[in-house]
C-alpha cells in the first residue's frame, strides 16, 4: 500500500488495558482519544522539554474522547478538567502517551 505525503492533522487512537478492582479482579477497559498530530519536528521539540510531564504533554494534544464513562455508565463530556481526572489513574497517562506515539509512527508524522 502506498503512503501519501500528507496526513490528517488529527488522529484517533485506542487506549486499552486492565485495572484491578477492589476484589482483586482484573477489569479490562478501552476508550478512544482524539489528538492533534504533531510533525516529527514538533514532536522532537516537545520531547526535548524535560521539564514537561507526560500528563501535561497529553493535555496539550488531546482534544476529545469516546467511551469514557462515569460511575453510572453515562458518557463523560470531554474537558481538560475531566482529562486531568482520568490521568489521576496511575500509569494511564503514560499508556495513552505510548499509544499516541505508536499510532502516529505507524501512520507517519507529516503535517501539523
Amino acid at each position: 500500500m502506498a503512503i501519501k505525503i500528507t496526513v490528517s492533522d488529527r488522529v484517533t487512537f485506542a487506549v486499552k488495558g486492565t485495572l484491578t478492582d477492589d476484589a482483586g479482579a482484573a477489569q479490562g477497559f478501552d476508550f478512544l482519544l482524539t489528538a492533534r498530530r504533531l510533525s516529527s519536528d514538533q514532536l522532537q521539540a516537545e520531547l526535548q522539554n524535560t521539564e514537561r510531564k507526560v500528563p501535561e504533554f497529553m493535555a496539550g494534544v488531546v482534544e476529545g474522547w469516546k467511551k469514557v464513562l462515569d460511575d453510572d455508565g453515562a458518557e463523560v463530556p470531554f474537558s481538560q478538567q475531566a482529562l486531568a481526572q482520568l490521568f489521576q489513574i496511575p500509569g494511564l497517562s503514560s499508556l495513552a502517551f505510548s499509544r499516541y506515539l505508536a499510532f502516529d509512527a505507524r501512520r507517519g508524522s507529516f503535517g501539523s
